[in-house]
């Protein structure tokens, strides 16, 4: 007799009623047809994150004002500005804009096709780091890689049934997302304030570096502002992706519980940046905290390998390797528990409990899924790099050098131009990762709304209901078959 795969959900074909969980609506109403205000969670962390960013922010505001009143710096940084290379990276970052759109529609189109070559990518760049390692008689590093190749080759082959799930759940969201294209228009704008926020730190890096090395700045003072200053925007970066990720789990519940029309992403939005900030904020400061703490034990290990020191060089290695798992951990968890932060207007405590309880009961189909649409978007990520690096050095061999308004040509290093052509693959990277994170935040609480109602399915989503069965139905078969 062959039994249920457990990588696949259980779904309810009965009734709506069936399998729902007593008392699990806090967020919405489905007598009422609209999502409740649920009380304000985590507001003091909320309000800690404002403090910070706004009494940061206040002094570099103050140092900037006095260093723009010197006439030098300001030369400089006009002359930088006036080189012409900006646009060259404004062309970059529409490259990049249109390298997410395409992707996005590739996903709606051919979900499948995209998992299955996600996944053959993984195997031929692992295949290709093995015979290259044989290839430069590295032998060590070939067995290794050996091994791991022929792990991720079980770990697919025990969860093929899984992809096809996977890819009815990305092509479900995608489509989900372009009926409600608020949450598109949200993560394309979202690259802006990110855009904002990367060049804000980097701005605030170069004042407190003045500052140690002109005069007029006190050198201990800097010694502890940049490691905030580090720790600020760790946090900040956090927030500002946990509010759209928040959203877009937002705007996948309205959908799955009221299959409304109108707008969802306005009030998912609003959520997220009012009752739900605290417990966005305490999250991320979280992460950040473990991102700081990982970034410490790295400079460590940096700095004894350049003493010599093997014995702290080693117990550095240990405890980054161990914040590194931590950070791995806490960022699976903090995705789910986002969607439960949105969904059911819970504290990122409470959100976090039920995370771990549903990793109890559905955690390997919540491993693949969030494994394979992290993959997926990472290979698009690369994708795009790639074809904004190749087509912003067609346009700078195209242009020619620079000139300055006086008629001065600014010729530029091979060195200089791969600088520029890094900088802006790291930004089609970035950029990419940012706007695409709709689809696998959607992704993420359609799992959560498929593990937690699944009876909602037959009664709001037929449609969808008859796919997921149809897809159940043919893997029963073939364990039928099999045994």
């Amino acid at each position: 007799m062959a039994s249920h795969d457990p990588t696949l959900p259980t779904l309810v074909t009965s009734g709506p009623q069936q399998g729902r969980k007593d008392s699990s609506y806090s967020t919405f109403s489905v007598g009422k047809q609209h999502f409740k205000r649920a009380p304000c969670q985590d507001v003091l962390f909320g309000v800690l994150f404002w403090l910070h960013l706004f009494g940061l922010w206040g002094y570099v505001g103050y140092r900037l004002n006095n260093i723009l009143n010197d006439k030098r710096m300001g030369g400089e940084l006009s002359l930088d500005v006036q080189t012409g290379y900006f646009p060259v990276i404004l062309s970059g970052i529409g490259i990049a804009l249109a390298c997410s759109l395409l992707w996005t529609i590739l996903i709606r189109a051919f979900p499948k096709t995209i998992v299955y070559f996600t996944i053959f990518m993984v195997i031929v760049v692992q295949a290709s780091i093995v015979g290259l390692a044989l290839y430069s008689k590295m032998y060590s590093q070939a067995a290794v890689g050996g091994v791991c190749l022929l792990l991720t080759l079980l770990y697919i082959w025990f969860i093929w049934e899984s992809l096809a799930f996977t890819a009815l759940l990305l092509e479900t969201t995608v489509s989900v997302l372009m009926q409600y294209y608020g949450s598109f228009i949200l993560s394309f704008a979202s690259a802006i304030p990110g855009l904002v926020v990367v060049l804000a730190y980097v701005a605030a890096l170069a004042i407190f570096k003045h500052d140690s090395l002109d005069k007029d700045g006190d050198k201990n003072e800097v010694i502890w502002l940049i490691p905030l200053l580090i720790f600020s925007f760790f946090w900040t970066w956090a927030v500002l992706g946990n509010v759209v990720h928040t959203t877009i789990c937002g705007v996948i519940g309205r959908w799955y519980f009221l299959s409304e029309g109108g707008s969802a992403t306005g009030p998912a939005l609003g959520q997220a940046l009012s009752n739900s900030f605290g417990s966005i904020a305490l999250g991320s400061l979280i992460m950040a905290l473990v991102k700081m703490m990982k970034m410490m034990f790295r400079m460590v290990q940096q700095a004894a390998a350049e003493s010599d020191n093997v014995v702290l060089m080693c117990v550095a290695c240990i405890f980054a390797c161990i914040a590194q798992c931590i950070e791995d951990l806490l960022e699976f968890l903090s995705t789910y528990a986002f969607a439960y932060v949105a969904l059911y207007g819970q504290s990122f405590c409470q959100a976090a409990r039920s995370t771990w309880d549903l990793l109890g009961t559905s955690g390997l189909h919540m491993l693949v899924a969030y494994d394979l649409t992290a993959a997926v978007t990472f290979l698009g990520g690369l994708i795009c790099a790639g074809v904004t690096a190749i087509c912003t050095w067609g346009i700078l061999k195209l242009h020619g050098d620079y000139k300055l308004p006086d008629g001065t040509e600014v010729k530029d290093t091979d060195t200089t131009e791969a600088v520029y052509l890094g900088f802006v693959a790291s930004l089609g990277l970035g950029l990419f990762l940012v706007m695409s994170s709709a689809v696998e935040s959607g992704a993420c609480a359609l799992l959560v709304c498929f593990a937690e109602e699944p009876g909602m399915i037959c009664e709001r989503h037929p449609a969808l209901n008859e796919k997921l069965q149809e897809l159940l139905n043919k893997v029963q078969s073939q364990n039928a078959e099999e045994s």
